[in-house]
């Protein structure tokens, strides 16, 4: 397959891009660390907006403030704005697994909404 362009070598193989995967896995690490799935304390890393329920679902998060510019590409910074703009029936699942499979059956659509920062 090395004369096909790589997103024709992507559809063929039906796999996403390493940068969607790259957020996929932030995303289930976002999981994890709000679900309590590893012991981190989460009011080190986000801020749970409790005041934001009209839209989407209701564990949108919010990064602390940080005062460097080094930390503009780091996990929580990366990874808020596209858990925020995950579909509530991702978020809602009652494991990993299952926020995994919802992950990937997003739409090219949904998908696209992220940002891709790597």
């Amino acid at each position: 397959m090395w004369n096909i362009p790589y997103e024709g070598r992507l559809k063929a193989l039906g796999l996403h891009s390493l940068a969607t995967r790259r957020i996929f896995a932030d995303l289930c690490m976002c999981y994890k660390i709000v679900n309590g799935l590893i012991s981190t304390n989460l009011a080190d890393l986000f801020i749970i907006k409790a005041d934001c329920v009209t839209r989407g679902h209701n564990f949108k998060l919010q990064a602390l403030r940080f005062s460097k510019d080094i930390t503009k590409y780091n996990f929580v910074n990366r990874s808020i704005r596209n858990w925020n703009l995950l579909p509530a029936r991702v978020v809602h699942v009652q494991s990993l697994c299952a926020f995994k499979k919802q992950l990937y059956s997003l739409s090219c659509d949904e998908i696209d909404k992220f940002s891709h920062i790597y």
